[in-house]
């Protein structure tokens, strides 16, 4: 990518989200000399990096929950015409969980999460998830909702949501495990997803990034 003009790159990088020796950043700037104006999203340090583009990467294709003021929206790719290799409001879709609570408002929450901004987008590049112990917790104290999983959240009505639809709630019983979910009666294919190997999956993923 050392040819490619200054022009390409800006269209490519700047404004979007992208990995940055596997640490999720936003490119700021790149001026004449191709040096970039980064910031790493888990730490909000800004640095300036000659070249940076030798050690880019594009996130990965699945993006989904994150979880924002005291709730959830989820988020994924939809096609554009405009070619970008990192992620920006331009290139995905933030949808709102149906029926979920927005403590903050679900317009200001989708709003912040479309800057693009904040240290939440790093931990869903990552897979960085509570429990689904912690979440529900997390969602009944802040009478919110939280999510637990790249595609799946609870809110404090104990509902559960898979992507933006709810499939399912959890039983009023004491410590609840995410095997206690009851999945509504055309949802319950999904438990499989929830299983050890798709958790592990995404466990990894959030290492390889640490």
């Amino acid at each position: 990518m050392d040819e490619v003009s200054i022009d390409d790159l800006r269209t490519f990088f700047v404004g979007t989200v992208i990995l940055y020796k596997g640490k999720p950043c936003k490119v700021r700037s790149i001026n004449e000399n191709k040096v970039y104006r980064i910031t790493n999203l888990a730490t909000g340090r800004t640095a300036s990096v000659e070249n940076a583009h030798r050690d880019i990467l594009p996130p990965s294709r699945r993006l989904g929950m994150v979880n924002i003021c005291d709730s959830t929206m989820y988020v994924s790719r939809v096609p554009y015409r405009k070619f970008q290799i990192g992620i920006c409001n331009a290139n995905v879709s933030i949808r709102a969980l149906q029926g979920a609570p927005y403590p903050e408002g679900e317009l200001h929450t989708k709003a912040l999460l479309g800057t693009f901004e904040s240290p939440c987008i790093a931990d869903c590049l990552i897979g960085k998830y509570p429990s689904f112990e912690e979440a529900l917790k997390q969602a009944e104290q802040t009478e919110g909702a939280c999510a637990f999983d790249k595609q799946f959240a609870v809110d404090s009505c104990r509902r559960v949501y898979y992507r933006s639809q709810r499939v399912g709630h959890v039983p009023v019983m004491k410590n609840p495990t995410v095997d206690d979910i009851a999945f509504e009666r055309d949802q319950k294919h999904l438990s499989f997803l929830l299983g050890e190997p798709y958790a592990k999956d995404f466990s990894n993923l959030g290492q390889a990034f640490a």
